[in-house]
């Protein structure tokens, strides 16, 4: 590949933002789940960790926060990418036509 040739897949892009998009909807669905964990076993457990179970769910919840917070940015980061590709390869060949 010389060095004017750009390589630009847009259907790749598109897969990989919505690979991420989706990765961040499942971690959506996890919190929610360890919402309903946390529920069932503050009504059922009563052993030791049961003064700490509220700390290490809302632990486990900022962790998984931020996780899905990493997963959207990325997803809109390959969006933004990808845009930025297609204009600079519209503007690229462009310059030959004028």
């Amino acid at each position: 590949m010389s060095g004017t040739e750009k390589v630009f897949n847009e259907a790749h892009m598109a897969a990989i933002k919505n690979d991420f998009d989706k990765c961040a909807n499942d971690i959506g669905d996890a919190i929610n789940v360890l919402g309903n964990l946390n529920s069932h076993i503050s009504e059922n457990y009563n052993g030791q960790a049961k003064p700490l179970l509220s700390d290490i769910v809302t632990k486990l919840r900022e962790h998984l926060l931020l996780l899905q917070d990493c997963h959207k940015n990325t997803g809109k980061y390959v969006e933004y990418t990808s845009n930025t590709a297609k204009e600079s390869d519209v503007s690229w060949s462009q310059s030959f036509v004028q």
